[in-house]
């Protein structure tokens, strides 16, 4: 019985996804577990971390192996993701990451939005604190992940202008103009911010169109776990 709602569940994560590209997880870890991933990731020294948007943003990669609690939800998001994919599959690496408040007037609040890829790109993010418009949400064109959306960004030369190509022949993360967002996708397509409390955890497809919104005030706690195409 147990196992056939989990399947329900799942059938419904791909049908959200097909829809908008995001699908609510649930709730996960206690609070004294996200605590403790807070803490870890406020310790963790800038020599062992990355450091983006004036020092505002601190990412700490391979946190999985780093940290128990995020080895735990690293865990439960394979067991999602190869449910959902219908095969078994680990995230090849799971994000620990915190934003904090940008200067007024910072150049850091543009170039933001992007894609990560043209094919599906499946991530499980979850927020070890309360995000808000005002701590930097994520937040996504719904239906941007869909191909005939991607195809029309193709033909109007909004993706290949914007997706240089490395000499090993991978692509680089592909950054897209504020102005096209903001001024033609907005009046066109919905842009949802991700608004949810502390554990909540949600599987994306980031071949949408996406970004995470400059922080204001407070902070955004969050995690991510990658899988492969």
């Amino acid at each position: 019985m147990r196992t056939s709602r989990f399947s329900a569940r799942v059938e419904s994560y791909r049908e959200e996804i097909l829809v908008s590209g995001s699908a609510y997880l649930g709730t996960w870890l206690d609070a004294a577990s996200r605590e403790k991933i807070r803490v870890f990731i406020d310790d963790m020294s800038p020599s062992g971390a990355e450091i983006n948007y004036e020092g505002t943003e601190k990412r700490i990669w391979d946190g999985h192996l780093l940290s128990a609690d995020i080895s735990v939800f690293e865990k439960m998001a394979n067991d999602v993701v190869s449910r959902f994919l219908g095969r078994s599959v680990e995230a090849y690496t799971v994000l620990a990451y915190s934003n904090k408040p940008l200067p007024s007037n910072s150049r850091a609040e543009l170039g933001r939005w992007h894609i990560d890829s043209l094919r599906r790109q499946m991530k499980v993010f979850m927020f070890l604190t309360d995000t808000t418009e005002a701590s930097g949400p994520f937040e996504w064109v719904v239906g941007s992940h869909s191909v005939q959306f991607k195809v029309r960004a193709l033909l109007g030369g909004h993706y290949w202008s914007f997706w240089p190509i490395h000499r090993d022949g991978t692509r680089k993360y592909s950054k897209l103009p504020d102005g096209w967002v903001e001024e033609e996708l907005r009046n066109r397509h919905e842009i949802r911010p991700l608004l949810c409390g502390a554990g909540d955890v949600f599987l994306v497809d980031t071949s949408s169109v996406h970004r995470a919104r400059p922080c204001r005030e407070g902070a955004r706690y969050a995690l991510t776990a990658y899988y492969r195409n």
